[in-house]
């Protein structure tokens, strides 16, 4: 298997619904990767939805004490069906 199995973005389409929460000021992976991700995901057809956080680094969306926590923790029940976002 080439380096390609191994990225998401050349796996698209998915065929799932998926939920990305990203950080605009994550210093670990830009941003930019996910709104990439989503759009090509979108133009293949995936039901994908891009939750930008403005200001929010990279370990805040993992952090249960973190302000960011509830936005993360909704975005699960929502995909899980337990909440209606």
């Amino acid at each position: 298997c080439s380096s390609v199995c191994a990225s998401p973005y050349d796996l698209l389409p998915l065929g799932v619904a998926q939920t990305l929460l990203h950080g605009t000021a994550d210093d670990s992976v830009p941003y930019e990767l996910s709104a990439r991700y989503a759009a090509r995901g979108r133009a293949l057809g995936d039901a994908v939805e891009l939750i930008t956080l403005h200001g929010v680094g990279h370990f805040e969306l993992v952090d249960p004490a973190s302000d960011e926590w509830s936005t993360v923790a909704r975005a699960i029940l929502r995909l899980a069906g337990n909440e209606s976002g």
